[in-house]
């Protein structure tokens, strides 16, 4: 079922981002542009529509560049009673009947993009360490200071530039985009990311410090992020208070409201969302995420009268 949710909030949350904030005047109220609707759709699945999906205009106040637009559209969608392991089959089978329905030949560079193969799979940590050629901390360790410092240390070591707080997601998140996503042309799954980085997904049964979670990469572009859903209000409000403690603007502000509701019992769920801009410009091998949108932010010019007053 195609639902709309609210695209002004008083919270924000369901992805890692820094959102755009405005002012309700007649509320005297902070008000929030939406970063992604994934609050309000597991609350939809909660209130028993057991199928969800929306397809609409998300804000992430974040750099422009070639897979980067502030303002995007993008498909989200939430399916009870299935799991990430579920997701991956339904991705893989939709993008290549995509493919062959509309006879895409995507490349990148001069490599053919076959997204009608089995797509590849490679767990996060164990392929970053790879990349990296040594042992990063073990998950469950990974909210201590000292993997902190290591990480810190291993983006010295290779010239890597962080931005930003010093958090262990963010740069766990930087070294994969540095050192793993580049070499994913193929379509591939990069699955089991850390629970730290990824506070909405539910543990793995046999390591609850690593989530139920993939993104889907190709051409060295992230394409999908989804993931078996957090069902357990107690642990998602232990994790939205591990991401307000971290004093990052792309961290997840805690939503009580949300908590509120997962006590009352979301099934076993899983989500998927898709920036649609981006797989656009992927499967059209346009290189630049602005010739998929019709009008994408540019910096202000100075007007003519502007200057001659001046």
């Amino acid at each position: 079922m195609e639902v709309e949710t609210p695209i002004l909030g008083s919270s924000v949350g369901g992805a890692s981002a820094t959102p755009f904030v405005t002012f309700h005047e007649e509320m005297k109220a902070k008000l929030y542009l939406r970063v992604a609707p994934e609050l309000y759709l597991k609350q939809m699945i909660i209130a028993g529509f057991d199928r969800v999906f929306e397809i609409g205009k998300m804000f992430r106040n974040e750099g422009i560049d070639a897979s980067h637009n502030p303002e995007f559209t993008s498909c989200e969608f939430y399916m009870a009673y299935a799991d990430y392991n579920d997701l991956m089959h339904f991705t893989n089978h939709m993008l290549s009947n995509l493919v062959k329905e509309f006879g895409f030949q995507p490349r990148h560079g001069s490599v053919d993009v076959d997204f009608t193969a089995d797509y590849k799979k490679l767990e996060f940590l164990p392929a970053l360490e790879s990349a990296v050629d040594c042992r990063l901390p073990d998950p469950d360790m990974l909210q201590s200071d000292e993997s902190l410092k290591f990480l810190v240390e291993l983006c010295r070591q290779r010239d890597i530039p962080v931005t930003g707080p010093l958090t262990v997601p963010r740069l766990l998140d930087k070294l994969a985009s540095v050192l793993v996503e580049p070499n994913l042309v193929q379509p591939t799954f990069l699955t089991d990311h850390p629970m730290i980085m990824s506070p909405l997904s539910s543990p793995r049964p046999d390591n609850p410090h690593l989530a139920e979670r993939f993104e889907l990469y190709a051409c060295a572009t992230e394409l999908c992020n989804a993931y078996t859903e957090l069902n357990n209000p107690e642990l998602q409000r232990s994790t939205f208070r591990f991401q307000a403690g971290l004093e990052d603007p792309e961290s997840m502000l805690p939503d009580e409201g949300f908590c509120t509701a997962l006590d009352h019992g979301l099934p076993p769920t899983a989500g998927w969302g898709c920036g649609l801009d981006r797989l656009t410009a992927i499967l059209t091998n346009n290189h630049n995420i602005r010739e998929t949108i019709s009008f994408p932010l540019t910096k202000p010019v100075a007007s003519k009268l502007s200057s001659t007053e001046s």
